[in-house]
């Protein structure tokens, strides 16, 4: 204890404390504040955009602004952003939901690539399989550990061949993670976001109307008219664009192609897995995603009432979104992407709107989910398209603990 405060002592006289003269303010701020970028953006974006559109952006930014101070610089703000970028890319800052490294690396090239994708594809399935396990999967499981235990207990084992099995398996699992570690360093970056060719998963009636599309928008007519929220890209442009901004989940998930930039953030991407293919998806900066016409043509042609309207486009997407044929096929890529990650149930919300309501499992499974938001996209669907055999989820709706839900399903009970 003397030695500690002797040291302490001598540090003290080394190291004075700085008298109140030396300390000064801190310097206040230099180069442009965030609050004063907010106003110029204001100045240049407010005046384009649709009130609801703007409000929305306006209580983004206050919280924004409320998080990290109105006179922070926003240079301090570009390289913390900047930082954070480089250490994600020197793999120190990691992501805890790894399903979009397997999305990617599937476009990769390599077969040994691809295997190892399917492989950490088919882990994770079995992961969500094993949640509806009941006492006949246990009871196979049990038999399968007796029988590779039972090699080991002949070989003098004795109680330690029990642990055979979940020896197998994190061996498997060791040799896969460190197998997927070194084929990815071998994927060139482009490569890993490559995509199949446009016409790649179309049917032949959707692939030439894709053609006769992109023969239409090549000419021109339907480009840099910003006024009505109009341009539509030719094909090389909709490819390149849309390898910019394929991380998105929805793009991902359906392979989609961005068919236009109206300066507006944004835009109406053609899907191309089943059961959406050849639909087009409308993608919002600051609303809900859903899925607007059934086909390139009905896309073009709301478009075209738009140039003779003069009204934005958006004015021309139907009340009611498409309902795809296959709802069986809907009704189960929506039921695998709620119980997924949350970039998988922003998916599904997209999807709701395209099912035809007679799925009513489905349909009282996600009224009463943890995650409000489904229970909120259902309640709002059946206010648009009420029966009375929706009552019952409507009711459901109304009695959830979230007020966001049950306000939207008092709603729905009210259209009836």
């Amino acid at each position: 204890m003397e030695r500690a405060v002797e040291a302490r002592k001598a540090f003290q006289k080394q190291h004075p404390p700085a008298s109140p003269k030396q300390v000064s303010a801190p310097p206040p701020p230099s180069g442009l504040t965030l609050e004063k970028a907010i106003q110029n953006y204001a100045e240049v974006e407010a005046p384009g955009l649709k009130g609801d559109t703007w409000d929305g952006r306006q209580r983004a930014l206050k919280t924004f602004v409320g998080k990290l101070g109105a006179q922070t610089p926003v240079a301090s703000i570009i390289n913390f952003a900047q930082m954070k970028l480089r250490l994600f890319s020197a793999r120190i800052v990691r992501l805890p939901c790894c399903e979009r490294f397997y999305q990617r690396v599937l476009w990769g090239n390599g077969e040994q690539t691809r295997t190892m994708a399917k492989l950490s594809l088919a882990l994770r399935a079995f992961r969500q399989s094993i949640a509806h396990w009941g006492v006949v999967e246990y009871a196979l499981l049990l038999l399968l550990w007796g029988g590779v235990s039972a090699p080991f207990y002949s070989w003098g084992w004795g109680a330690f061949s029990v642990l055979s099995l979940p020896l197998i398996l994190a061996m498997g699992m060791i040799v896969l993670y460190f197998a997927e570690r070194i084929f990815r360093r071998h994927l060139n970056p482009a490569q890993e976001r490559r995509m199949p060719p446009l016409n790649g998963r179309f049917h032949a009636a959707t692939s030439l109307e894709a053609e006769s599309y992109f023969k239409e928008v090549s000419t021109g007519a339907y480009s840099e008219m910003f006024e009505i929220e109009v341009n539509l890209l030719k094909r090389e442009d909709a490819e390149a664009f849309t390898d910019q901004i394929f991380d998105h989940p929805l793009i991902q998930f359906f392979n989609g192609l961005v068919l236009d930039d109206p300066n507006t953030s944004d835009h109406h991407i053609l899907l191309r897995w089943h059961p959406f293919e050849g639909c087009v998806l409308f993608l919002p900066h600051d609303d809900d995603s859903r899925v607007v016409f059934r086909s390139l043509g009905d896309f073009l042609d709301g478009v075209r009432r738009c140039k003779e309207s003069g009204q934005p486009l958006r004015e021309m997407h139907p009340e009611l979104s498409p309902v795809p044929s296959d709802q069986v096929a809907l009704s189960r890529v929506i039921r695998d992407l709620i119980e997924g990650a949350d970039d998988d149930i922003s998916i599904a919300l997209a999807l709701i709107p395209s099912m035809d309501l007679s799925d009513v499992t489905l349909l009282e499974r996600m009224a009463v989910d943890q995650n409000f938001y489904l229970g909120e996209a259902v309640a709002n669907e059946i206010a648009k398209r009420p029966s009375v055999d929706l009552k019952p989820i409507a009711l459901l709706c109304s009695k959830h603990s979230h007020i966001q839900v049950a306000n939207a399903g008092a709603e729905a009970l009210n259209a009836f």
